[in-house]
């Protein structure tokens, strides 16, 4: 039974076909825009490293609200999660930096796969939601 066990968690991890990409995400680039369905967005000036690797990740941000106007660090959430593994990360924290950008940190990626770093930003009308994917390397 746990060798049953075992193969099936190994199997969930991998593709049948060995030339078929292992998990599929956005592909990294400074600058990029997540934006959420109200019209707030995510603007990731950079990341540490880059592209977003295995372990811990340091982001600046941009966050703006759907008129444009930028947002402090206390309107902003952060949240990773692997859907593959229905399983989140350590906390994150995101803090002032060179106005008007934000740091994002720690952003553990710490499992091979595909992760997604969900910003929940703070604006006036409620909470949107904006998320970026990356697939994560051995």
């Amino acid at each position: 039974m746990r060798i049953l066990l075992a193969t099936l968690s190994l199997s969930a991890c991998t593709t049948a076909d060995p030339d078929e990409p292992r998990c599929s995400g956005d592909v990294y680039a400074p600058g990029m825009i997540a934006t959420g369905a109200a019209g707030a967005a995510i603007t990731l000036m950079a990341a540490d490293p880059a592209p977003p690797a295995r372990f811990i990740n340091t982001w600046t941000i941009v966050a703006t609200d759907a008129a444009g106007a930028t947002l402090p660090a206390s309107a902003v959430a952060v949240t990773t999660f692997m859907p593959e593994h229905g399983h989140g990360g350590r906390p994150v924290t995101v803090t002032a930096g060179t106005d008007p950008t934000l740091l994002v940190t720690p952003i553990d990626l710490w499992m091979p796969g595909r992760w997604e770093v969900t910003f929940a930003i703070s604006a006036t009308g409620g909470v949107d939601r904006a998320r970026f994917s990356f697939c994560i390397e051995e």
